[in-house]
This record gives C-alpha cells, sequence and structure tokens, in this order.
C-alpha cells in the first residue's frame, strides 16, 4: 500500500502540477499555480477543493454508492465509506489520479 505522500506526488503529476515538499518528512506538498506565482499548499487528501480540481483536471467520474468509486482512465477505483464519506470520497479521487501518473521509465 503507497503512502500518503507517495498518492499525492503521483496526483500531482498525472495532473502536471508542479510541486515541491516544503519539509523533508513531506507533511506538506505545495503547487505552483503559474509562472512567477509562489508555491501554495496542495492536498487533495484532506482539501475538498483541491480533490475536486483534480478530478475535473483528469476527467474523472465519481459514483457514490453505499461504497464510494472513483473512474478515470485508470478504471475503477473502490474506497470504503466509513464514518466520514467527503474522507472516502477525497481518497478515491487520489488514488485514481496516482494510478493515472506516467509510468518512470529507467
Amino acid at each position: 500500500m503507497m503512502s500518503d505522500r507517495e498518492l499525492l506526488e503521483l496526483a500531482a503529476k498525472a495532473a502536471g502540477i508542479e510541486f515541491s515538499w516544503i519539509n523533508n518528512d513531506g507533511a506538506r506538498l505545495d503547487r505552483k499555480p503559474g509562472i512567477m506565482q509562489p508555491y501554495v499548499r496542495w492536498n487533495p487528501l484532506t482539501d475538498d477543493g483541491d480533490a475536486l480540481r483534480l478530478a475535473v483536471t483528469l476527467g474523472m467520474a465519481i459514483y457514490c454508492p453505499h461504497s464510494l468509486s472513483a473512474f478515470a482512465g485508470a478504471g475503477e477505483l473502490l474506497e470504503r465509506i466509513g464514518d466520514d464519506p467527503y474522507a472516502a470520497t477525497r481518497r478515491a479521487i487520489v488514488r485514481a489520479a496516482a494510478a493515472m501518473a506516467p509510468k518512470e521509465t529507467a
């Protein structure tokens, strides 16, 4: 299973987001919104707006039955809904985005 840091990095790469980690423990990922603009905090695992923008950027379809699915180019990813359906939705979006990231070549 991937760490949150790995998921965020891959999701950012899939969306073409230039990013930087502010401290070495990976506690804060910032993205660069444009040329000549400062980096701003970005975390679609915790921020509904970041997650929605990520889903729209990658053309995802989201379906919320008893468990939650996010559909993208990578196929369907299922995230079980627990006490927080919003957190499950955000995580499903980030997992689907991470699966869409370009594969590294050696």
